[in-house]
């Protein structure tokens, strides 16, 4: 009789551990599933952020290009405040027109 009795006890133990297993594996089945789609979503929103930051840069580009000269003036943008943008840095006239300024 108390070897059925711990026989049962046993059974019962390792029936227990089969369920909390199987809970256990279905919650990182079912934590996998989310990942994957919360990965796939962050993704597919950093694609179409790109996409329009792509866009809105050509537009700037092309309205640089096509009326920039123009768009510039209306702005007060001086024709060698323009030049200086585009050239490289000069470090030394950098300092100088800083001081200049003090």
């Amino acid at each position: 009789m108390a070897d059925q009795n711990v026989s049962e006890a046993a059974w019962t133990l390792i029936t227990s551990f089969q369920e909390a297993n199987q809970a256990v594996a279905e919650y990182l089945v079912s934590a996998r599933e989310r990942n994957r789609k919360l990965a796939k979503r962050f993704f597919t929103e950093v694609i179409k952020v790109l996409k329009a930051n792509q866009a809105a840069a050509q537009g700037l580009v092309a309205t640089q290009e096509s009326g920039g000269k123009h768009a510039c003036l209306a702005a007060g943008v001086r024709p060698a405040d323009q030049e200086a943008a585009r050239s490289p840095p000069d470090e030394l006239a950098h300092r100088r027109s800083c001081r200049d300024r003090v």
